[in-house]
């Protein structure tokens, strides 16, 4: 019994006293699981054979550029992120290798700037992380939104490389599982991060009570992103096909929420005849689900990948393809958000419609985007029910009004582009 005691208070010491070296400890315990996990998604063909050795800190890409920063994404929606921040990082340095976690990534990042070198991020052991940035030597690191890799940043710090965190969040439960690591074993994980920035003003305090020195609050990193693509032949289609109809969009609509847009959707044909509404799932394979919700409901339906073959559309548009949403908003100027109605989500991106001047709406569970809503509001409403979002697109289609207003993103823009030129002036 007694060994036991003494174990956990040596324990207890080394995480409290000695963290470096307990997070050493625990990358080296970890690294064989993880190593199995790397050998089975390559196995099953999620990683390409040839660049499973990235996770290991090994290249095969050949760089002599001495002046590389380094950009790490955790996903994909990250990914996004980073390359409206690479464009600004860009004009101070000469390469920039973009980290990613998710495997999927490679397939959202197809077309990447010139300058830019995709990688996966080292398991977060000693040895892989040092490996990684003795072969690169990155002037600096820029980390997107959330992920924490106490070993490396111990070896950022080590070797005098300073590291950023861009556009920080945090969900409620990660916060308040920090604050009980931080009391019971004094880890304050913002510590080893130089500069810190967020879109909300509650984070900056979270920052600093969790370590940070400096904390500063810069609108959402998203809002600097490009329009969509918008393919003008598709536009051309959806335009004469929807023609004297009154058109609503629901995208990125979540499992559960299908049966909300059927139930508003029946409703405004109850009314008017002349409803087409265009439903993008936010996965691709709910496709076969919605279309028996519309044998359910009794409406017919025609397939995105279908409309340059009809002369006629239905009353429901499914989306079955990918990449297609910036034609959609360039006709379509009233635009439902999923992932919002049900408590279960915490909302999806609705800047995306609002850089085409789209009035958007959505339900009350908008947490992942809650820090934009003040800077966007004039183009978002926010709906408590499925009645709510009826008697809204109701009234829309009766007035034919949209009441947008132009949103200048370029402010957005400019604001980043000062903060990173003081940022990058104080990295040797």
């Amino acid at each position: 019994m007694i060994w036991i005691v003494l174990i956990l208070v040596l324990l207890y010491c080394t995480i409290r006293f000695a963290q470096k070296y307990f997070f050493i400890c625990c990358g080296i315990i970890a690294t064989p699981i993880i190593k199995l996990y790397i050998k089975y998604i390559t196995s099953i063909g999620k990683v390409p054979t040839n660049r499973y050795k990235e996770y290991f800190g090994i290249t095969n890409v050949v760089c002599n550029s001495k002046s590389i920063f380094w950009v790490h994404a955790s996903g994909i929606g990250e990914a996004r992120s980073a390359l409206s921040l690479i464009k600004i990082l860009s004009k101070y340095c000469e390469k920039i290798v973009l980290t990613t976690t998710d495997p999927e990534t490679i397939l959202a990042l197809k077309k990447l700037p010139d300058n830019v070198i995709h990688q996966f991020v080292p398991l977060d052991a000693l040895c892989y992380v040092k490996r990684f940035i003795k072969y690169w030597n990155p002037r600096a690191m820029f980390l997107i939104e959330s992920d924490i890799f106490p070993n490396m940043l111990y070896c950022l710090k080590d070797n005098k490389i300073p590291c950023y965190m861009i556009n920080m969040r945090i969900s409620e439960k990660t916060k308040h599982r920090y604050y009980t690591i931080a009391k019971l074993f004094h880890i304050l994980p913002y510590k080893l991060f130089d500069f810190i920035c967020t879109p909300l003003q509650e984070n900056i305090d979270v920052a600093k009570k969790l370590g940070a020195r400096n904390a500063f609050l810069m609108p959402n990193l998203k809002l600097l992103s490009d329009k969509l693509h918008c393919d003008q032949t598709i536009s051309a289609i959806l335009q004469r096909l929807l023609y004297n109809k009154q058109t609503w969009a629901a995208i990125s609509i979540k499992p559960e929420e299908e049966k909300i847009i059927f139930y508003v959707n029946k409703k405004l044909l109850e009314n008017n005849n002349n409803i087409v509404v265009i439903i993008a799932p936010r996965h691709i394979d709910r496709i076969t689900y919605i279309k028996n919700l519309c044998q359910e409901y009794n409406m017919t339906y025609t397939l995105y990948s279908e409309l340059q073959n009809v002369s006629q559309c239905n009353n429901v548009i499914i989306v079955d393809s990918i990449g297609v949403l910036g034609s959609i908003f360039d006709v379509v100027k009233t635009v439902f958000v999923g992932g919002s109605m049900l408590g279960a989500y915490h909302g999806h991106n609705a800047i995306e419609p609002i850089k085409f001047d789209c009035q958007v709406v959505t339900g009350p569970y908008i947490y992942n985007f809650r820090d934009v809503y003040n800077d966007l509001q004039n183009n978002w409403e926010i709906v408590y029910s499925q009645y709510e979002l009826f008697l809204f697109l109701q009234n829309k289609m009766q007035c034919n009004t949209c009441n947008t207003i132009h949103i200048d993103f370029e402010q957005f823009v400019k604001k980043w582009e000062n903060t990173i030129d003081q940022l990058v002036q104080n990295i040797k």
